[in-house]
């Protein structure tokens, strides 16, 4: 990628996910802001730093800051959560404390967002909210609609539709999904949110 030579204009704080299918996008989403001869400080919890390949700790515009934090995961012990919120905390506000302040946060909205955006209030710093996500987790939903996941019995390995064998779902599976599947309302038996 060809960049300009001339000193970088502006500093974006970017904050992905807990999971590789947030990671990745928002890397692409750094590497863009480096393009445009932009630094982006790329904020990450530890267990994800060894996924991230080594060209991209090689660009100049791009400086890689662990939260370092035990691996986020569905079901965590709310202590650990809050561990993990004050470990983020900690971090940014330690980011936000430097000068010059950077010029916008991208915030992973299904994440991160709730838990960083009154420390961008306080320290005025605007914020831009992104959902993404790698292409897996559609797929499994979507999969796991198609298969009946919900119907699956104890000790039973259910085979997605159009994926590998090695991606089949138990009973494990689903009961660590942290919100379940969509469960029917008054008058609607397709589930909630269904058209």
């Amino acid at each position: 990628m060809m960049r300009s030579e001339s000193e970088p204009v502006g500093e974006f704080l970017v904050l992905t996910g807990f999971g590789h299918g947030h990671l990745f996008p928002f890397m692409e989403l750094c590497n863009r802001i480096a393009f445009h001869n932009r630094r982006a400080t790329f904020v990450v919890f530890s267990h994800l730093y060894s996924s991230i390949h080594p060209s991209f700790l090689e660009n100049p515009l791009v400086q890689v800051v662990q939260v370092h934090s035990p691996s986020p995961r569905p079901g965590l012990p709310r202590n650990l959560q809050l561990e993990i919120y004050e470990k983020l905390a900690e971090t940014v506000e330690g980011l936000l404390s430097r000068s010059p302040r950077p010029v916008c946060a991208l915030v992973n909205t299904l994440m991160l967002l709730n838990w960083t955006k009154e420390i961008f209030k306080r320290f005025g710093v605007p914020i831009a909210a992104l959902s993404v996500s790698g292409a897996c987790s559609p797929c499994m939903e979507v999969a796991s609609y198609k298969a009946r996941a919900e119907t699956i019995g104890q000790g039973e390995v259910r085979p997605l539709p159009g994926l590998p064998e090695e991606m089949a779902l138990s009973v494990v599976n689903i009961k660590r999904r942290p919100f379940g599947p969509p469960t029917p309302t008054a008058g609607n038996s397709k589930g909630a949110g269904a058209p």
